[in-house]
């Protein structure tokens, strides 16, 4: 039998390593979230009765990259003692910082501040890479010593969504030092991750073939990032971690899908929650999820009752050692974890990909519940009856708190004042306000101009992959034809042997046909001699192909535990129906060749009749002409005996004119 591919075998991996490319860059270089300070809003700003400040800042990491942050908490007058508790906020690959902002609402009227930052490779942090945990958790360790450092944070928690989720899981279980964490959508594996979005991306890729992808998808990743992938098991960080967790994961998750939230609860070491909610990866998260996620933070962080001690990282050089001696190492609660440079959280692994896709459009409903600027903006009056509500609220207070206060408002009014000039820039305030009004409108439209842009997007691809799936079917009805062609080819030639045989027996003609394909067979057999160097590859190929045909009449949405069955049911049915179709095509040339020979001793049969009537018509001929020479010999005879009659007449004429006169005797 022989193959025909649909490419030529270099196109066809060119094209495969152009989709292995492009799989790496969803992984470690996704679209980058670019954004301006000011989407982050005013750094005072208010929610209800409470007045609260953003302060940004930049530290180091292990890898001395730069990582941009912000912390919000409330100012100095407002806190309720001098130590607050401190939520970590950890965003996905496509994220930054600015994906917090929903969380302002949530966590700081119950009395917790809101850290967060963009990871190295994200926003406005230095890196060109992003490794879905394996260098974030270094990160981590930098904001974590920095919030001990600072001396003002009580117990600290971890929020993570996607690539963020997955880092807070690896990097708690070797700081049991963090009180809680909340976990948004994290992968098992980063290889079961990648399986799934190949598979996903380009579905006509046979399951054998995924090995072989995903090993030259690590190949270039570590090549490029310098981390490998299969270092990327949350799983196994799971089971070493016991830090009460919040596990949360969409339905409808078509990125992660939610089996991979049950396989991380399932193998969790500490106390696991899994809450399921409607929507997908990057959609709003419904409003039971987060109330439950501030009551989860509330419970740990600020109602239950304090450890006497506390864990630090383990000092362990190996991630599968134990802790030293078998047991964990404490510090003081109040050392922090300034000492706590794990081996594992600083080296310089091989990441993991998170997909992640946190949009201005997933901020909106989060950003909506911030205030306006006009409504936060504090001017003279703003100030005055904020002065005025303190006051009546804080008339039980001592009189330290009182004088606390009262310089906290006027470095307030002197923190607005410079803002206001800053901006301003010597403008009135009405124009000042009218600016950024009409900012705040251009933004609401650039915001709206990139939603109609993303859905653009989608719906570009969603035209490639049906303009691939078209091209797919093309090329199979090219093969199809040039099948039939070949087969056609393959009639005529057997003709013109038949012919050229000049009417042999139809077991001459079969043995030629035999022989002619055999020698074909031969042919076909010394080329692939000549290309050995390249039979594995052209093997491989043509399995592929004949795979992908198989696997595009499979069922598209597979379900991971019978579509190994169901690929190997339509692999066994393509295979049958090549073969009724090959046994079909041979019945057909030979039901060709039978009426080939059929016609031919139709077309002898018609000679021989022909000739028969031909020489008849020369019999019949021969016969006139037979006649007609006898009625003309006939006629000669008539003619002759009539002149035979009349010769003795003119004998006796001649006598009489002879004799002499009697008187002349």
């Amino acid at each position: 039998m022989q193959y025909h591919l649909a490419h030529p075998p270099n196109r066809t991996m060119q094209k495969l390593k152009g989709y292995w490319e492009d799989m790496c860059g969803l992984i470690i270089r996704p679209q980058r979230c670019d954004y301006d300070i000011t989407n982050l809003g005013h750094q005072l700003f208010r929610i209800g009765v409470g007045i609260y400040e953003r302060t940004d800042l930049t530290i180091s990491n292990p890898r001395g990259m730069s990582l941009q942050c912000s912390h919000f908490e409330p100012t100095q007058a407002q806190r309720p003692s001098a130590k607050m508790p401190c939520v970590v906020y950890l965003h996905g690959n496509c994220g930054s910082r600015q994906d917090a902002t929903e969380c302002v609402t949530v966590l700081l009227p119950h009395g917790v501040t809101l850290f967060t930052f963009d990871f190295s490779g994200s926003g406005l942090s230095d890196g060109e890479y992003v490794s879905l945990g394996y260098f974030e958790k270094q990160d981590l360790v930098s904001v974590i010593d920095y919030l001990n450092e600072k001396g003002n944070v009580s117990r600290i928690g971890l929020w993570g969504r996607s690539m963020g989720a997955v880092t807070s899981i690896m990097y708690s279980s070797k700081d049991h030092s963090i009180s809680s964490i909340v976990c948004d959508s994290p992968f098992a594996s980063l290889q079961d991750l990648m399986q799934d979005l190949v598979v996903s991306y380009k579905p006509w890729i046979p399951r054998w073939m995924l090995k072989i992808a995903i090993n030259t998808m690590r190949a270039s990743i570590t090549k490029k990032a310098h981390f490998d992938i299969n270092d990327l098991d949350t799983t196994k960080y799971a089971a070493q971690c016991p830090v009460p967790m919040l596990l949360g994961h969409a339905k409808d998750d078509q990125l992660v899908p939610i089996s991979h939230a049950k396989v991380i609860s399932e193998r969790y070491q500490g106390e696991c929650s899994l809450m399921e909610f409607d929507g997908g990866h990057n959609s709003d998260r419904p409003e039971v999820f987060l109330s439950t996620v501030a009551t989860f933070f509330t419970h740990h962080l600020i109602n239950k009752p304090a450890p006497t001690r506390r864990e630090s990282v383990s000092a362990s050089p190996s991630r599968s050692e134990a802790p030293v001696n078998g047991t964990p190492v404490h510090a003081d609660p109040s050392a922090g974890l300034e000492n706590h440079q794990d081996p594992e959280l600083l080296e310089e692994p091989t990441p993991v990909s998170d997909t992640h896709q946190y949009t201005k459009a997933d901020r909106q409903q989060s950003q909506s519940d911030v205030p306006n600027p006009e409504d936060t903006k504090l001017d003279d009056e703003v100030i005055a009856q904020e002065e005025r509500l303190a006051a009546e609220a804080a008339q039980q207070a001592e009189k330290e708190r009182l004088e606390a206060q009262k310089a906290e408002e006027e470095r307030i009014a002197a923190e607005q004042k410079a803002e206001e000039e800053r901006l301003a820039a010597q403008k009135a305030e009405e124009e000042r306000i009218a600016a950024e009004k009409k900012a705040e409108e251009e933004r609401l439209a650039a915001q709206k101009a990139e939603e109609e842009r993303i859905a653009a997007e989608k719906k570009a691809e969603e035209e490639r992959l049906a303009a691939e799936k078209a091209e797919e079917e093309r090329i199979a009805a090219e093969k199809k034809a040039e099948e039939e062609r070949l087969a056609a080819e393959a009639a005529q030639k057997a003709e013109e042997e038949r012919l050229a045989a000049e009417r042999l027996a139809a077991e001459k003609a079969e043995e030629e046909r035999i022989a002619a394909e055999k020698k074909a067979e031969e042919e076909r057999l010394a080329a692939e001699a000549a290309q050995k160097a390249e039979e594995e590859r052209l093997a491989a190929e043509k399995k592929a192909e004949e795979e992908r045909l198989a696997a595009e009449k499979a069922e598209e949405e597979r379900i991971a535990a019978e579509q190994k069955v169901e690929e190997e049911r339509l692999a066994a049915e393509a295979a049958q129906k090549a073969e009724e179709e090959r046994i079909a095509a041979e019945q057909k040339a030979e039901e060709e060749r039978v009426a080939a020979e059929a016609a031919e001793e139709e077309r002898l049969a018609a000679e021989k009749k022909a000739e028969e009537e031909r020489l008849a018509a020369e019999a019949a001929q021969k016969a006139e002409d037979e006649r007609i020479a006898a009625e003309a010999a006939e006629k000669a005879e008539e003619e002759c005996a009539a002149e035979e009659q009349a010769k003795p007449s003119e004998e006796d004429e001649t006598t009489d004119q002879n004799e002499p006169p009697a008187d002349q005797q």
